[in-house]
């Protein structure tokens, strides 16, 4: 049952940071951005589920919706099409809004 629990969430995240992209919108990734910090928050509220929804949630849907290949692949095409600046300003945004998301879940869950 966790198995197939697991690849249904899977697929259900991927399908969703898939849909979410269509918001990528003038040579910025943000899309991916929101999708990122969501689940960085909603990571952060679950840090104390059980192994099995952990499983399932986190790793399952969340690490299917949140990817760092994409956050990689779209630095590189945001240097090659806009230059080193707006690559830099979209890597730290993410970074810092992605662990003050997963801060504030965490404050919430505590």
């Amino acid at each position: 049952m966790t198995a197939a629990a697991f690849l249904v969430a899977a697929a259900l995240g991927g399908v969703t940071r898939w849909q979410v992209s269509y918001l990528n919108r003038d040579g910025m990734p943000f899309g991916t951005l929101l999708i990122n910090v969501a689940a960085a928050f909603v990571a952060g509220l679950l840090v104390d589920v059980s192994a099995t929804v952990a499983v399932i949630v986190t790793t399952g849907f969340l690490g299917s919706l949140s990817t760092f290949s994409t956050v990689a692949a779209e630095l590189v095409d945001l240097h090659r099409e806009h230059g080193t600046v707006r690559a830099v300003i979209y890597a730290a945004v993410t970074c810092v809004l992605g662990v003050s998301a997963a801060a504030l879940g965490l404050a919430i869950a505590d």
